[in-house]
């Protein structure tokens, strides 16, 4: 059933998961949900109107307080939308909620899921009964305690705008390198140019989706044959988590550039450069044959052969955010010519060289700030993660990662970003 392993350079196992970050998995025949996390976590980023001299200290500390009454680490204790908003984030949040915040994101193209089901398509989202069949109606027992709904509403009500994840941040940097300049341009990206970065995903909504399916059965991990009622309810529920990550990176990328106007008393505008999900399962033909392709960790960085010549990425594929630790510079990388050995795979970031628990027993909170200053960089947190667990000794070498994704034909940079200001969970 398994068929072709994609091994990237940023590989790690975390004791949480069932497969290690950085890799994709093809199976043959049937949908593996253990070799995927919660579905459509991502990076998203985008360039606004403002320059880097419109960011002084005292203009973030003032932003980020902003975002942080805004925004919320993991879930909200009263819910910030209303449950007709709630079924428009998880049935199609493209088609009604984008106009919603129009002001603010603009641009761009979000990621389209369409079903994993043979003849199902997906593509115009999911109507109220569809959603309730796809969730369930008994608790998972793997379901954390932590999450104390089953209605996928009243989870998408209380996880709109918020950082789902411990590694999850907002950030905000600035363009500071140029390798491609056609392609920067191309993308609106110059020099001092403010970019935003939100890394978020489908919060509770997407624990109900994959938990109900995530199993061990006998120590194997259970598996869905394509056919099989279970494996129609987990593609659409994975693609209703799909579409309330989408749903929620808009919310968190709005707030982020509300509060940039708020504490520049400029008005802004802000353009979604890419959304590139390293979460994910889809279906992919390979050797003239359909196979599932599981992605955990790993971005989905399509060439521009993959795309229409008149669409925003026909000229020269799709870029991704790459980063690497708090404090340290960043990259926008993009594979024009693509590897389909790889399945157009790439790594999302450095990756880590230390479990995070490892790392905050062997350093302290004060290092990591202390770098972060250091380099001219604020760093902010919700209070709710170890800020010691991030580290810069925790993580990759990013050179080393960047320079083996560069040499392996995998992906190229095209503008280096020097951090202002992130917070984190």
């Amino acid at each position: 059933m398994v068929g072709q392993v994609v091994v990237l350079p940023d590989v790690f196992c975390k004791n949480k998961n069932f497969v290690p970050g950085g890799v994709a998995i093809a199976t043959r025949g049937a949908l593996v949900p253990m070799f995927c996390g919660p579905t459509n976590d991502s990076i998203a980023v985008f360039r606004t109107d403002f320059q880097v001299e419109d960011l002084d200290s005292d203009t973030l500390d003032s932003m980020f307080a902003s975002l942080q009454r805004k925004v919320q680490p993991f879930r909200r204790e009263a819910p910030s939308i209303s449950e007709d908003e709630a079924l428009a984030s998880l049935g199609n949040p493209q088609n009604k909620l984008r106009e919603t915040w129009e002001k603010a994101v603009s641009g761009g193209q979000l990621v389209h899921f369409p079903s994993l089901v043979p003849g199902e398509n997906g593509e115009e989202g999911f109507s109220t009964e569809q959603i309730f069949e796809a969730f369930p109606n008994v608790r998972p027992r793997n379901l954390p305690d932590y999450v104390p709904w089953l209605d996928p509403v009243q989870a998408a009500r209380h996880c709109m705008g918020v950082l789902d994840g411990g590694s999850h941040f907002m950030e905000v940097c600035s363009v500071e390198e140029v390798y491609s300049k056609e392609v920067a341009h191309h993308f609106g990206l110059e020099p001092g140019v403010v970019v935003g970065v939100v890394h978020a995903g489908s919060a509770d909504v997407g624990l109900l989706a994959q938990r109900q399916f995530a199993k061990m059965e006998g120590g194997r991990s259970e598996t869905l044959p394509v056919n099989s009622i279970a494996a129609v309810r987990y593609s659409r529920a994975s693609g209703i988590a799909a579409r309330h990550a989408i749903a929620n990176r808009l919310s968190l990328i709005t707030s982020l550039t509300q509060a940039l106007e708020e504490a520049t008393s400029k008005e802004g505008h802000s353009v979604l450069v890419s959304d590139a999900p390293h979460d994910l399962v889809e279906m992919v033909n390979h050797d003239d044959e359909p196979v599932f392709l599981h992605r955990k960790g790993a971005v989905r960085a399509l060439p521009a052969s993959q795309y229409a010549a008149a669409h925003p990425y026909g000229r020269f594929g799709k870029p991704f955010f790459f980063p690497s630790s708090p404090g340290n510079d960043s990259f926008l990388m993009i594979n024009s010519s693509g590897h389909p050995d790889s399945f157009f795979t790439c790594s999302h970031g450095a990756g880590r060289s230390m479990a995070a628990d490892e790392a905050s027993e062997r350093f302290e909170a004060e290092e990591v700030k202390n770098f972060s200053l250091s380099r001219n960089v604020r760093l902010y947190s919700f209070g709710r993660g170890s800020l010691a667990s991030q580290a810069e000794a925790a993580f990759k070498p990013m050179e080393v990662v960047r320079s083996t994704l560069v040499n392996m034909g995998l992906a190229n940079p095209v503008v280096r970003f020097r951090p202002l200001a992130v917070i984190k969970t």
